[in-house]
C-alpha cells in the first residue's frame, strides 16, 4: 500500500470516527433544552382559552452519566386555580432512554404521580408516555 493510499485510508477513518461522548452530550443536552421548549410551545397553542395557564420554570437536571455534572433545563406548568401538573426533568440518559420528564398533579394537599415523558425511547425518536408502574418504557405517543 503506498504512502498515499494509507494516508487517504487514516483521514478517511479520522472522519468517520464516531463523535466524543462530550459533545455527544452537549448535542442530547441542546437537543433536551430545545424540545422542552417546544414542548411548552406546543402546551400554549393546545390550551388557547381553556383557562389553564402554562408556565416555564428552571430545574436542576443531575444525572450521572453526564460529564460536567448537573445542568438546568426547563420545566412545565400547568395551572388551574390551586391545581397543578408539573413537567420536572429528571434525567438525561437512563435504561435504553434519553430525556426523562416526571409528570405529577399537584392539588394543594397531594402530590399524585401521572407517568413520565421520554423524549427518546429506543428507536422511537418522539416524546412517548408511560403511566406510574408501567413495566415496559415503550409507552404510547405523547401529543
Amino acid at each position: 500500500m503506498s504512502v498515499k493510499s494509507q494516508f487517504l485510508e487514516k483521514l478517511q477513518t479520522r472522519q468517520h470516527a464516531p463523535a466524543s461522548s462530550v459533545s455527544k452530550t452537549q448535542n442530547d443536552i441542546a437537543e433536551f433544552r430545545l424540545r422542552m421548549t417546544q414542548l411548552q410551545e406546543q402546551m400554549d397553542a393546545w390550551l388557547v382559552d381553556t383557562g389553564l395557564n402554562v408556565e416555564p420554570f428552571t430545574a436542576s437536571v443531575t444525572n450521572l452519566l453526564v460529564k460536567g455534572g448537573p445542568f438546568e433545563n426547563a420545566g412545565i406548568l400547568l395551572r388551574y386555580d390551586d391545581r397543578v401538573v408539573k413537567f420536572v426533568p429528571v434525567f438525561l440518559y437512563g435504561q435504553g432512554v434519553t430525556g426523562c420528564v416526571e409528570v405529577t398533579f399537584h392539588n394543594g394537599r397531594l402530590v399524585t404521580p401521572l407517568g413520565r415523558l421520554f423524549m427518546r425511547s429506543g428507536m422511537v425518536k418522539n416524546w412517548t408516555f408511560t403511566p406510574p408502574g408501567a413495566l415496559s418504557r415503550l409507552g404510547q405517543s405523547f401529543d
